[in-house]
């Protein structure tokens, strides 16, 4: 027969190439897909991390608000007590000032009785009452 010689050897040579073509195809498809499941995957998981991340950060600025509030409140609190302590503090010294004023008084008034005790003679200056 006139058939070619290398023919079967080409056909064999050649199917093994299409064979290995396929395979490298399919395998290139199912890597495709697999990474666009991948990145769908990863995509979720980003976005449900960003929606987490800013439920936390609203959260955080609620908290951060109140915990101002709740500090400014106190803040208001301390400054009525220590107005309050001062208005008492200045109402005892001017109490302690009177007391004060009135000692030295008594003592100027019991130095010009002791002055005058002695300028008339008397011996028992302190025995006078």
């Amino acid at each position: 027969m006139g058939s070619l010689p290398g023919l079967p050897d080409a056909l064999a040579g050649l199917g093994a190439l299409g064979l290995l073509a396929w395979l490298v195809f399919r395998t290139m498809n199912h890597s495709f897909y697999d990474r666009q499941w991948y990145q769908e995957q990863l995509k979720e998981v980003q976005d449900a991390h960003d929606e987490e991340i800013r439920e936390l950060r609203q959260q955080h600025k609620e908290q951060i608000k109140e915990l101002r509030e709740q500090t400014e409140r106190a803040n208001e609190e301390l400054r009525q007590r220590v107005s309050e302590m001062q208005t008492r503090v200045n109402e005892l010294q001017g109490e302690i000032e009177d007391a004060r004023r009135a000692r030295w008084a008594a003592e100027d008034a019991a130095s010009r009785w002791r002055r005058l005790a002695v300028a008339a003679g008397v011996d028992d200056v302190d025995g006078l009452g």
